[in-house]
């Protein structure tokens, strides 16, 4: 943000007096992020009109600045708006395009009735649409329907949820693995992520990425269709997304809906791709050279392993089931494994990442060091329990107390 600032800088003085910048939806940056944006923003001798909803954190860093700030957190959609979106959406899918053609009366009804339940919201209306498509067999089906929308968003991803389980088991099963992993992953994940992710992540099979073949994966049209209009697919980034903000704050709100224990959850499949990886590791280190294990990036054939490798440690962390910490043991036992995550962690994360230890010896990758420096308790107290001597270290001289220390745990 800071070089951006400085690109600005020079640029302002060439574009005249009076120099505007629009930012929509600055509720829609991450906490940790809006501070630094706005700060560096505030250095700029320009004006700035910002959208947000009534955030008291948001409306707090302006105070004070009402001569050079405009917060607008009353913007909304006109029923107008709404109404050509929607009649835009209906033109597009060929069920309700069938029905405006058969029955224009009860079309106007549907795009009246969205309108009115919607209350501003483009959300509202796109997601009411999905739940009436559905329901399109008969005139008093559509009817009931359209009477039983409710006009507050939470309540409409009840709704959804509701849809999604009336899909049947196995692709209920599917949605929510797609929404539990969208909701929960530490970074958006690319489609082709998520398919390796829930296809060579929910079990040990034994099978490799080469020996697996792609008939195996979920198609990118299922995982959209399972999930109820509930994800978006950005075409640019190649990424699943949740359809809006208020979707995850919903999830994480009310956690039961998709896991019992997300995290969990998330760093079972993490481990099982792990431990299912077949990369061979050079035991002859080299720190000099960009890879000191001696392999390089295979990301065209390991698309999930970057994504595994970096945040295993993390969801493993914050999850506390049984079949964790017995997968995350037996992980930690296999050296080659474990070398291959936290040695491809340490080629992906910066010189101050938490896991720069390209100096680690293939002997310093004990179940007890390594369990201190990713910050997993359960694990151990397991080894201590287990009679693992406290004091042991690494080629370094670094001890588990060291290393939890060092790593901040």
């Amino acid at each position: 943000m800071a070089e951006y600032s400085k690109v600005l800088c020079k640029i302002l003085p060439t574009l005249g007096k009076s120099v505007f910048i629009v930012i929509d939806a600055l509720d829609e940056c991450s906490s940790e992020d809006r501070d630094d944006f706005l700060v560096e923003l505030r250095k700029l001798p320009v004006r700035l009109f910002c959208t947000t909803r009534d955030i008291p954190e948001i409306i707090y860093l302006f105070q004070g600045d009402a001569a050079q700030l405009s917060v607008d957190n009353q913007v909304e959609a006109t029923k107008g708006d709404i109404k050509i979106y929607l009649e835009s959406e209906m033109k597009k899918r060929a069920t309700l395009a069938a029905l405006k053609e058969s029955n224009p009366g009860l079309a106007a009804d549907i795009v009246r009735v969205i309108n009115e339940k919607a209350d501003g919201m483009f959300l509202l209306a796109r997601l009411h649409l999905e739940s009436v498509v559905p329901q399109i067999s008969t005139p008093k089906e559509i009817s009931n329907a359209l009477q039983s929308l409710p006009k507050d968003i939470n309540k409409t991803y009840d709704v959804a949820i509701i849809r999604a389980k009336a899909q049947g088991e196995a692709r209920y099963e599917l949605a929510k693995k797609i929404l539990t992993w969208v909701t929960y992953a530490r970074r958006p994940l690319t489609v082709r992520e998520l398919q390796y992710s829930i296809s060579r992540g929910s079990t040990i099979v034994g099978a490799t990425e080469e020996t697996a073949g792609d008939d195996s994966l979920p198609s990118q049209e299922v995982m959209i269709s399972v999930c109820v209009g509930l994800v978006n697919y950005e075409e640019e980034s190649k990424q699943l997304r949740l359809v809006h903000y208020t979707a995850q704050e919903y999830f994480l709100k009310n956690p039961d809906v998709l896991s019992a224990d997300a995290n969990a959850e998330l760093a079972i499949s993490c481990v099982n791709y792990l431990i299912s990886q077949s990369i061979p590791l050079n035991d002859k280190w080299d720190p000099d050279q960009a890879y000191p294990w001696g392999w390089e990036f295979p990301e065209a054939t390991h698309p999930f392993l970057s994504y595994a490798a970096q945040y295993w440690y993390w969801h493993a962390r914050h999850g506390s089931t049984e079949e964790l910490k017995f997968l995350v043991t037996r992980f930690l036992e296999d050296t080659s494994k474990i070398r291959l995550a936290l040695s491809w962690a340490s080629t992906l994360l910066p010189e101050d990442g938490n896991f720069r230890i390209s100096k680690w010896q293939p002997g310093d990758f004990m179940p007890l060091l390594v369990a201190a420096a990713c910050g997993l308790p359960a694990i151990v107290e397991a080894q201590l329990q287990a009679g693992v001597d406290v004091s042991i270290e690494t080629s370094l001289g670094e001890s588990a107390l060291i290393l939890a220390a060092r790593f901040g745990h």
